[in-house]
């Protein structure tokens, strides 16, 4: 997918949910009339947590037969950018 601009549309952090909206670009370039992407920070102890994503779209009508499908390489390679920072970081 391309770039794209997005914008979150909840952010909270007592539950660590955030949910983001694509506004342009991405997989809205390639026929989806909606992307949106959650993530669930879960904390397993206080020293390990999981990181849950999901991409949630829907296909615009004269573009169901081409199936497009969101790019989902960038949010893996977000989550182990921030899983090689989290495990480097000194929390002292």
């Amino acid at each position: 997918n391309s770039s794209y601009t997005e914008k979150f549309n909840v952010i909270d952090d007592q539950k660590r949910v955030k949910v983001a909206q694509t506004l342009e670009g991405g997989c809205l370039e390639i026929g989806c009339s909606i992307q949106l992407v959650r993530f669930d920070i879960i904390e397993k102890s206080p020293s390990k947590s999981i990181i849950k994503s999901d991409i949630s779209y829907a296909v615009k009508k004269e573009f169901q037969a081409k199936d497009p499908k969101p790019n989902i390489q960038c949010l893996a390679a977000v989550a182990q950018a921030a899983k090689y920072y989290l495990e480097r970081a000194n929390w002292a």
